[in-house]
């Protein structure tokens, strides 16, 4: 019994000091939501001077890319894959429908024969957007990390031109008195790599100071702010572009009807992004069950090339299937 209670206390340690991520599903995650403003907050005034700042290159085409947490969910199987498609070949036919993958596995390790064989298995105009590993976020916190960061990037070369944005979520413990760090690590982060940041202290939004100090190093850095749209966290909606590249991060709610009415405000939000000199935008679905994102990410790619003339290729739902949209 004492022994039990000992191992309890450890595991309980152990969690307080590394910080086991919550989750994006569980993160913001709301039991109704009844009372939710859904709607988009205005765009911080330096967003248009930024992008003016930034034109894309004469003749380049702005790029969308869709992604979905994962390419192993059964449910994409008649679906997206065709039946009976076997697990070794379900990246195969991800990265035909997709075109980006939120490349979460990273978080827990970065193995190179993994990587090697992603690759094979991925067209050119594939992107793996690889996650952050915990002993840099959450175990170093960004200090120190320097030479971690290097083993990291050195390894995900391995993508090479499929090789997409690195990003990485904050703890939510990791609050606006660390604004240093978070410069000290983006001065050491090789700047041939885009990289983004997701912030979850909820002190970097409630203040201006906070807010505007840690915008103006992200933008210094050429740094990625992640936006992320969530239902119990309106205030990670930050709006804020810090670089001519973005990352959305939304989560849906099983098709609820918002869903489809906050992307429909979303493909009007980020055409006018691109309009202004937006050159990519990474958008990372996330569902309860992750083959739903299908439906979410063709839905808001069909709006949003209404509106904008984009570089993209679209998930493909059976025949029967695209009278939803």
């Amino acid at each position: 019994m004492k022994r039990e209670k000992h191992a309890k206390r450890i595991n309980m340690l152990v969690s307080f000091v590394y910080e086991a991520p919550i989750s994006t599903m569980e993160f913001g995650k709301l039991s109704s939501l009844e009372r939710v403003e859904f709607a988009l907050p205005p765009d911080p005034t330096e967003n248009r001077l930024l992008l003016q700042q930034n034109p894309l290159s004469l003749g380049q085409k702005p790029r969308l890319w869709l992604a979905s947490p994962v390419w192993s969910d059964p449910g994409f199987v008649g679906k997206i894959y065709p039946e009976k498609t076997k697990k070794a070949d379900y990246l195969y036919h991800y990265s035909r429908q997709f075109n980006a993958i939120e490349l979460n596995t990273t978080w827990y390790g970065v193995h190179p024969v993994h990587l090697n064989k992603w690759f094979a298995a991925a067209p050119d105009d594939f992107r793996f957007c690889p996650k952050l590993p915990q002993q840099i976020t959450h175990r170093l916190q960004l200090r120190e990390a320097r030479e971690a960061t290097r083993d990291f990037c050195s390894r995900i070369m391995a993508f090479e031109h499929k090789l997409g944005p690195v990003w990485g979520v904050l703890p939510a413990s990791f609050g606006p008195e660390r604004t240093e760090v978070v410069d000290r690590w983006l001065q050491q982060f090789p700047p041939s790599i885009p990289v983004g940041l997701e912030f979850r202290h909820p002190e970097w939004f409630s203040h201006e100071t906070n807010r505007k100090a840690w915008a103006r190093i992200m933008q210094k850095h050429r740094a990625i702010a992640i936006i992320t749209d969530v239902a119990g966290r309106r205030d990670v909606l930050h709006m804020h572009l810090t670089a001519p590249v973005s990352i959305l991060r939304f989560v849906g709610n099983r098709h609820h009807p918002t869903d489809f009415s906050r992307l429909d405000d979303w493909a009007v939000r980020m055409a006018d992004w691109y309009r202004n000199g937006l050159h990519e935008a990474y958008v990372f679905f996330h569902q309860p069950e992750e083959h739903l994102t299908v439906e979410n990410a063709i839905y808001f790619a069909q709006k949003l090339t209404r509106l904008v003339d984009l570089e993209v290729r679209i998930p493909r739902l059976p025949d029967q299937q695209m009278r939803l949209f």
